[in-house]
């Protein structure tokens, strides 16, 4: 925000904040939605919002007025996914949703790291700023891509039996 959309530092902790009221109203609907429409179908719409918020900001980050705006989209939808993929992991694990809930909190401290990383490949390669958020998207297509190859493997287990 300060490299590419110039905008000081004393305007960072509102932009923060902002992203926080973001993250907040994301797990809300997140939980709403995975009720609604259940923990697969919430996960591929929110993992698509997020791509879909990555290309907003990436598109906008030289406009100072849609990256802060862009930033509660980040927030909303990056928290929303974290209800869906819960629900997710404890209904795959059957049995011993206990595993599951220990295994997917690890799993999102790694996801946490996996993104940093991938986040600051580009830069360390000499591209932009705004390419860590290119990584972004592509991260959470790969994502979008895994939930497909579930969502068939889960249907396919489920015809066989």
């Amino acid at each position: 925000m300060i490299n590419v959309t110039q905008l000081s530092n004393s305007t960072i902790p509102y932009i923060l904040f902002l992203a926080g009221l973001g993250m907040f109203f994301g797990s809300l609907y997140g939980g709403k939605l995975t009720d609604r429409v259940g923990a697969m179908n919430a996960t591929v719409v929110t993992l698509i919002g997020l791509v879909l918020a990555l290309l907003l900001m990436y598109l906008s980050a030289n406009f100072k007025f849609f990256a802060i705006v862009i930033s509660f989209g980040l927030g909303f939808f990056a928290f929303a996914l974290v209800p869906a993929v819960q629900t997710l992991i404890i209904e795959v694990f059957k049995g011993s949703e206990m595993l599951g809930s220990t295994l997917s909190i690890a799993g999102f401290n790694i996801a946490n790291a996996i993104g940093a990383f991938a986040g600051g490949l580009p830069i360390a390669y000499g591209f932009s700023y705004s390419s860590s958020v290119v990584a972004g998207m592509i991260v959470s297509i790969l994502g979008v891509l895994m939930i497909f190859m579930l969502k068939y493997r889960l249907s396919v287990s489920v015809q066989s039996v």
